[in-house]
């Protein structure tokens, strides 16, 4: 997601030895890396939310991101490597929030979905997905 850049002829996108391309990942697969994961960092600065940060926080993962999102750490986008450093080292030596997670699962859970987009239905006149 995001603005692309385009990358010369031959050059690799990951070609630094701590970074795995690995891919397109089927959905039990992403669960299992996820399970994985102890902190997030995204850097965009053109987009929304996006659906792996919801991912993580419902697994209660850490969060940093360059776009303000609810119970996320909020990364500057001028901040320096040492600024950046500093946050994720903050973040690691404490618990995700408990209560960021329980928000996420609430907003983002396929009832709330249902309603919500059955709202929008009804008063556009629309009949409901899959009716």
């Amino acid at each position: 997601s995001g603005v692309g850049i385009p990358l010369p002829a031959g050059l690799r996108p990951f070609s630094r030895p701590n970074a795995i391309l690995i891919g397109e990942l089927k959905d039990e697969d992403r669960i299992e890396l996820f399970k994985k994961i102890s902190l997030y960092v995204r850097f965009m600065h053109f987009d929304g939310m996006s659906q792996l940060v919801v991912e993580m926080k419902c697994l209660g993962r850490h969060v940093a991101s360059t776009i303000m999102s609810p119970y996320c750490e909020l990364i500057e986008p001028g901040d320096t490597q040492e600024e950046l450093r500093a946050a994720i080292r903050g973040l690691m030596d404490n618990p995700p929030h408990e209560a960021g997670r329980e928000w996420y699962i609430t907003v983002f859970s396929r009832e709330t979905f249902n309603r919500v987009i059955g709202r929008i239905c009804a008063r556009k006149g629309w009949s409901f997905p899959g009716d």
